[in-house]
């Protein structure tokens, strides 16, 4: 329904998205570095260390649209877990 999916848009371009994601995973996998690349952003832990407790941080931007559209404001909760 047309009618539906403006509306989601309506509210997606008023208040946003959000997620949390968490990476689990034996030590030296890549956790920090895949979140780190997903993101195109560096982290506030190191990436190439051992991650010592779990470590969080929330990421913010635009998710950009097309021409006729504007952009949405996204949140990532990221949760990253030592090995």
């Amino acid at each position: 329904e047309r009618g539906g999916a403006r509306s989601v848009l309506r509210m997606l371009h008023a208040r946003g998205s959000s997620m949390t994601i968490m990476v689990v995973g034996e030590t030296g996998v890549g956790k920090t570095s895949l979140l780190s690349n997903l993101f195109h952003r560096g982290l506030e832990w190191p990436s190439g260390s051992r991650t010592p407790a779990i470590q969080e941080q929330t990421v913010r931007f635009q998710l950009g649209g097309g021409k006729d559209e504007g952009s949405v404001p996204f949140e990532a909760h990221l949760i990253d877990s030592p090995g």
